[in-house]
C-alpha cells in the first residue's frame, strides 16, 4: 500500500500567487520580544519592564489591527452526519505505485478497458491498459499543471490545466488550447479551472474554482469559504461563453447526468454538491442535489447505473465546523503561519482531516461510503467505476487505488 501514501508534495502554481505574508509573524515576534524584555527587566534592570511592557503590546495591537490576506464568509455548518470507518481502501490494490505525480482525476471508458488519468506534478496524462493487465503509458504531455479531465465521445479528452486553461488531447496524443487562461467570461478572467464536463450538444461546462486571479493558497481558501467560484458554459463551435452558475464556494469537479437532464458540481467548502437542470421544465435552474455530506467533495463521476461517486478530499473536522461562523476570528488566524493553522502535516493544502468515497442514488441520499484509518489513504480526489471495480486517484499520492467493491 506504501504507492498510495501522499509522498508527492501537493503544490499548486499559479502565476502571481501572493507571496507569504511574513509581516504578520514578524508583529507577533516583535510583542515575543517586548515580553521576554519584561520578564528580564524583572530580574534585573526596573525600567525595562514598562519598555518590554510597551513593545508587547504595541506588537499585538498591530497584528490585530493589521488587515487580514482574507475576507471570510461566515456560514453555519449542520452537524457532520455520522459515518462507519472501513478498511476497503486500505485494502486496495495499488496500480503504478510511485510512477505518478499528483493524481487528480480519472476518466474511464465506457468498455472499462481503458483508465485515463491526471499527473498534476509532472503535466502527464498517463494511460492503463486494463483490458491487458492494466500496463501503464504515457499518453501526452501538456507541459503544465494538468487537473481534470473528461472523455469525448472521440476518444479525444478534455483536459483543465491550471498553467494553460482547457486544454484538448487528442486520441494521437496531440494537445491543443481551447481556452487559454485569462480569457474573460462575463467581465471576469477566466483562471483556475477545475473541472469539465461536456454535454451531448457539444456544450463544454468548466468549473472555476475561483474567479479571483492569480491567488491560490489552501489555508486561505478554507478559511475564507468565500463565493467566488462558478460554472461556465462553452460552446467550442460558436466561441460563446457564459456563466451559468455563480456563488460556489471553491467549484471543484462537474458531471453530467447519463440523460443529460442535469449538471453536478462540487461547492466544496460548504460541503454540498450543486445541480444545475439543463432540460425540462426546470431548466436553468440551481438547486441543492446533496447536502451535508462528510467531507469535501472533490471530483464527481456517473456510473452506467447512474450513482454519482464522488471523492471526499477530506473528511469532516470539528474545529473548522466550529470556526466557519465566526469570520472575524478566521480573518485573525490568516494572519498566522500556515502550520500553526493547519498544522505541519497540512501545511500543504490546509485542509484538515482525511479522505473517503462516497456514492449517491438519484435522489442524492447516500449509496456508500468508504474510507480508510487515517494513516493510509489521503487526499481523495477522484472515483470512477465499472461493474463490481473502483479506480480512486489521491491528489497527494503516486499512485491508482483498485477496489472490489463489497457485495
Amino acid at each position: 500500500m506504501t504507492g498510495a501514501l501522499p509522498s508527492h508534495p501537493h503544490v499548486r502554481p499559479q502565476a502571481g500567487e501572493p507571496a507569504p505574508p511574513h509581516r504578520y509573524p514578524l508583529l507577533l515576534a516583535g510583542s515575543g520580544v517586548g515580553l521576554l524584555v519584561l520578564v528580564a527587566g524583572l530580574f534585573t534592570a526596573s525600567w525595562l519592564v514598562p519598555a518590554g511592557a510597551a513593545l508587547a503590546a504595541l506588537g499585538l495591537v498591530a497584528f490585530v489591527a493589521a488587515p487580514s490576506p482574507i475576507k471570510a464568509a461566515g456560514w453555519q455548518p449542520p452537524r457532520a452526519p455520522r459515518v462507519t470507518a472501513n478498511r476497503a481502501l486500505a485494502d486496495a490494490e495499488v496500480l503504478a505505485a510511485g510512477q505518478l505525480a499528483g493524481p487528480e482525476d480519472l476518466a474511464l471508458t465506457p468498455d472499462g478497458g481503458t483508465l485515463y488519468a491526471t499527473s498534476f506534478g509532472d503535466g502527464r496524462i498517463v494511460r492503463f491498459d486494463l483490458a491487458h493487465g492494466g500496463r501503464m503509458t504515457e499518453h501526452a504531455n501538456t507541459g503544465g499543471s494538468p487537473a481534470d479531465l473528461a472523455l469525448r465521445p472521440d476518444g479525444s479528452l478534455l483536459v483543465c490545466d491550471w498553467s494553460a486553461g482547457l486544454l484538448q488531447v487528442a486520441p494521437d496524443g496531440e494537445v491543443s488550447t481551447l481556452l487559454p487562461l485569462g480569457t474573460p467570461v462575463d467581465g471576469k478572467p477566466f483562471v483556475r479551472p477545475d473541472g469539465v464536463s461536456v454535454a451531448a450538444d457539444g456544450t463544454i461546462y468548466l468549473s472555476e474554482g475561483s474567479d479571483r486571479p492569480g491567488c491560490w493558497n489552501g489555508v486561505f481558501e478554507v478559511l475564507e469559504a468565500g463565493a467566488y467560484g462558478r460554472v461556465i458554459a462553452f460552446d467550442p463551435a460558436s466561441g460563446r461563453l457564459s456563466t451559468v452558475v455563480s456563488g460556489l464556494s471553491f467549484a471543484n469537479g462537474n458531471a453530467i447526468e447519463p440523460g443529460g437532464r442535469y449538471l453536478v458540481v462540487a461547492d466544496q467548502y460548504r460541503y454540498r454538491i450543486a445541480r444545475l437542470w439543463l432540460s425540462g421544465p426546470d431548466k436553468g435552474r440551481v438547486d441543492t442535489f446533496a447536502d451535508n455530506l462528510p467531507g469535501l467533495p472533490h471530483n464527481l463521476h456517473f456510473d452506467a447505473d447512474g450513482l454519482l461517486w464522488a471523492g471526499l478530499y477530506q473528511g469532516r473536522n470539528a474545529t473548522l465546523d466550529g470556526l466557519s461562523p465566526r469570520p472575524r476570528l478566521k480573518n485573525l488566524l490568516a494572519k498566522l503561519p500556515a502550520a500553526a493553522v493547519a498544522g505541519p502535516d497540512r501545511v500543504r493544502d490546509g485542509k484538515p482531516g482525511r479522505g473517503a468515497v462516497i456514492s449517491l442514488d438519484a435522489q442524492g441520499n447516500p449509496v456508500r461510503y468508504l474510507a480508510s484509518p487515517p494513516s493510509r489513504v489521503d487526499t481523495v480526489s477522484a472515483v470512477v467505476r465499472h461493474r463490481d471495480r473502483i479506480y480512486v486517484s489521491t491528489l497527494t499520492g503516486d499512485a491508482i487505488l483498485r477496489v472490489r467493491l463489497p457485495r
